[in-house]
């Protein structure tokens, strides 16, 4: 019998899209994310959040997976975190409520987590966290990578003896699209990297034995030019095998 690749679940957004006899009620993710998955040694499965069938799904999908992914995508529900401040942006509360499911789930069952950007925002606020609501880098500027406006490239500082700074070293060039960021961390989290102007852009477990791993930048869209940005998902990835292993 072969060994199993491990199995990576990644969750899903939802979108209208245009096709050609009108628009379609999508589920999605970044085709980025599932290809640096696959590139990382893991099987990319993704996990939409069925309306009316979160609870049951989010319960079964954890049954399936060795590892999770939350990946970026539009804001968090600000009532989802305590803020009373409409969102700039079109919410999903399915995705946020089956998100925070399966994290606290998997956080409960040792399956390792990696949360981007959005992802690393849900770790934060599903543990009790806080977000900045909105906020501009102010010691980068801006560039443009892809069809996306308002990214930033800049240097992120790791600290020294964290899980990340083991994957990366102690600072790494990052892509960032995001307009959120945590403010008061959530339980048992602390800030592992941070921009130079004091943004935090990673978190972690305050006790490592569970891999969870949230970093505010896309390390997938850096991944074909700096090949270093792919060990952030060949980390998940290898914290998932031994749960493939025993699942043969």
């Amino acid at each position: 019998m072969t060994d199993r690749r491990p199995l990576i679940g990644l969750t899903s957004g939802s979108s209208l899209i245009d096709v050609t006899q009108g628009r379609l009620d999508s589920h999605y993710v970044g085709s980025a994310y599932t290809a640096c998955v696959a590139a990382a040694g893991g099987i990319p499965l993704v996990l939409p959040a069925v309306p009316g069938r979160v609870a049951e799904l989010a319960a079964e999908y954890l049954s399936l997976i060795d590892g999770l992914v939350l990946p970026g995508g539009t804001d968090i529900a600000p009532g989802f975190w305590g803020s009373d401040t409409p969102s700039a942006q079109a919410v999903d509360g399915e995705r946020d409520e089956l998100e925070r499911r399966l994290l606290i789930a998997a956080l409960a069952a040792g399956i390792p987590v990696l949360g981007i950007c959005r992802g690393m925002q849900m770790v934060n606020v599903a543990l009790g966290g806080t977000l900045h609501e909105h906020l501009e880098h102010t010691t980068v500027a801006p560039s443009h990578h892809g069809s996306f406006a308002g990214v930033h490239r800049h240097t992120v500082r790791i600290e020294s003896g964290s899980r990340l700074a083991s994957i990366l070293g102690d600072e790494c060039e990052v892509l960032c699209m995001h307009h959120q960021s945590p403010e008061r961390l959530g339980r048992g989290l602390r800030a592992v990297a941070e921009a130079g102007d004091g943004v935090v852009e990673a978190i972690e477990l305050t006790e490592a034995e569970t891999f969870l791993l949230g970093v505010l930048w896309h390390p997938e869209h850096l991944a074909s030019e700096s090949p270093e940005q792919l060990l952030v998902y060949r980390a998940l990835v290898d914290a998932a095998r031994p749960r493939s292993l025993a699942a043969v």
